[in-house]
């Protein structure tokens, strides 16, 4: 059994923590008022986005919605997603990517 603890890794924008043939699990740190970068596409595997810490504006296609801690949203393969910190202190994720990496 292969167990992380996630918090420490806080502070990088996006650090690979596990991984596996078929998934692969990472963490993002978002500085407050800056975003994810560039429109983001997985084209082969749906993410699970979990909000640990902040507040996040989340864009998936065309619909954009706020969320707050403990709040995991689905991106599937294909969909272009945009995340936004709109907090005032950093927000933090935990993301699971599967099937083909």
């Amino acid at each position: 059994m292969d167990a992380v603890e996630v918090f420490k890794f806080e502070g990088p924008l996006m650090e690979i923590i596990q991984k596996t043939d078929l998934t692969q699990v990472s963490v993002m740190t978002i500085p407050p008022e800056e975003t994810s970068g560039d429109m983001e596409i997985n084209e082969t595997s749906d993410q699970v986005v979990l909000i640990l810490k902040g507040k996040a504006r989340i864009k998936v296609g065309s619909e954009e919605k706020t969320f707050i801690p403990g709040i995991s949203i689905i991106v599937p393969a294909g969909a272009d997603y945009f995340i936004t910190n709109t907090g005032d202190k950093p927000l933090f994720l935990y993301i699971v990517s599967t099937t083909s990496i």
